[in-house]
C-alpha cells in the first residue's frame, strides 16, 4: 500500500474583476486546513515548517458563464535571507555572512527540472475546472498544479509569488492577469545554516 505524500499548498483566491494584482492567500493542508501563524514570530508569512512536501493551488471568482482560463506560468522566486554577519572558516573570503540556499527547494547535488536557483516554478497544462458540487451560478474554477517539490532546506527567504492567467470567452479577446503578492517565507527554524 502506498502512503500519500504529506503536502502543503499555497492557495490563492482571485476575483477576474479585482482592480489589484494582490489575491487573497492563505497556506493549507491537505485537509484544507490554514496553516499559517496567526500570531508569534511567524506572524504575516509563510512556513513550511510543517510539510515535506510544497504545492500551489487557485480559485477563479467571479467568471462569465463560458469562460475558459489557462494558467501561463507559476513562479515562486525567493531571496535569501542572511543567517549571521560573521562568516564560517570554510566560506569565501569577502563573503559577509553566511546564507541559506536559494530557495527552500534547491539541492545543488541534484539539480531538478523546475527548480532554477531562486526562481521554483509550480507551472503545470492542468486547466482549471469548475468545483464538484457547487451551482455553475457561483462562476469559480480550481486549478491545481501537479507539481510538488521537496523542503530541503532550512532558512529565511523574501518572497515573490506570480500566477499568469489567461482569461477566454467566446467572442471577446482574451485578458491576461497576473496576481501576485510578496510575503516572507522560512523553513524549519531559520536559525542554523544549510549543511554544504
Amino acid at each position: 500500500m502506498t502512503t500519500a505524500k504529506k503536502f502543503v499548498s499555497l492557495h490563492i483566491h482571485f476575483d477576474y474583476r479585482q482592480l489589484t494584482d494582490s489575491p487573497y492567500w492563505q497556506m493549507l493542508d491537505q485537509d484544507g486546513h490554514p496553516t499559517e501563524a496567526q500570531d508569534g514570530l511567524q506572524t504575516g508569512m509563510f512556513s513550511l515548517d510543517s510539510s515535506p512536501n510544497f504545492t500551489v493551488s487557485a480559485l477563479a471568482d467571479g467568471l462569465p458563464d463560458g469562460a475558459e482560463l489557462h494558467v501561463l506560468d507559476c513562479q515562486l522566486i525567493t531571496l535569501p535571507m542572511m543567517f549571521a554577519l560573521s562568516s564560517s572558516p570554510d566560506k569565501l573570503p569577502g563573503i559577509p555572512g553566511t546564507y541559506p540556499y536559494p530557495s527552500p527547494f534547491f539541492n545543488p547535488a541534484h539539480p531538478l527540472a523546475g527548480i532554477g536557483g531562486a526562481c521554483t516554478s509550480f507551472y503545470s497544462a492542468n486547466p482549471f475546472v469548475p468545483l464538484p458540487d457547487m451551482p455553475p451560478a457561483l462562476h469559480q474554477q480550481r486549478w491545481q498544479s501537479e507539481v510538488l517539490h521537496e523542503v530541503v532546506n532550512a532558512g529565511r527567504w523574501d518572497t515573490l509569488f506570480a500566477l499568469t492567467v489567461a482569461i477566454k470567452v467566446r467572442g471577446h479577446q482574451t485578458v491576461y492577469r497576473v496576481f501576485s503578492f510578496d510575503p516572507e517565507s522560512s523553513s524549519s527554524s531559520g536559525g542554523t545554516p544549510p549543511r554544504p
